[in-house]
């Protein structure tokens, strides 16, 4: 009698449920474990990138690949976003990477690329050669075919050999711009900048050793 009492005591002072399937909230409101909160979210489209819209709010995590940062996936066993494979080195990876196409995986170019140099034999052989731009000190360039062969960064270009005479094709990039700053030439004054031209693209320095 007396249990009989109590759950029908709880029962009456228990707080009927502010919303239900049958009650629905009001506008702009959604229905979460009987109350009525706050809407800060109607799709996915309003949450930030890696979250999501549920029952009107947006939390971590995925329902679809278009929660994710573009070319990642969404896990849908797991919720979350997962970074793509790599497809393409200028495209997918940081500066100075390949991406290997076996793995998916972005890779670190050999120690080459953007090595200070005297001559071509600093440079490893292979048609390497070492590449005068102007500032002081001279980098490695790595032998190419095409921009492809080159990691992300750097260009394919055509340049002329100053040691055999022959023009050839090497990877390159501003080397001096990735080094540490301490070591940085220091580029010509406003006096002598006109006369000395020091800090050219590679490609106009190209062209002037060419003719």
């Amino acid at each position: 009698m007396f249990v009989l009492l109590s759950a029908l005591f709880f029962a009456c002072n228990e707080e009927p449920p502010e919303c239900s399937q049958d009650i629905p909230c009001g506008f702009g409101e959604v229905c979460r474990d009987g109350s009525c909160v706050a809407q800060s979210c109607a799709t996915s489209a309003q949450c930030d990138m890696e979250s999501y819209c549920d029952q009107g709010a947006c939390v971590q995590g995925c329902e679809a690949d278009t929660d994710c940062f573009p070319g990642d996936s969404c896990d849908l066993e797991a919720g979350e976003c997962k970074e793509a494979h790599c497809t393409d080195s200028h495209i997918d990876c940081d500066f100075k990477e390949f991406c290997n196409g076996v793995t998916g995986e972005c890779t670190e170019a050999s120690g080459i690329y953007c090595k200070e140099c005297v001559n071509n034999s600093d440079c490893g052989g292979n048609g390497n050669v070492c590449m005068h731009w102007g500032l002081e000190r001279d980098f490695c360039g790595v032998t190419c075919e095409e921009e492809a062969d080159c990691p992300a960064g750097f260009i394919c270009i055509d340049w002329n050999d100053t040691e055999s005479g022959l023009p050839v094709r090497q990877c390159a990039t501003y080397c001096w711009l990735y080094t540490d700053i301490q070591n940085r030439p220091v580029p010509p004054d406003s006096a002598n900048a006109n006369a000395e031209m020091a800090i050219d693209c590679p490609e106009l320095q190209h062209v002037k050793e060419i003719k």
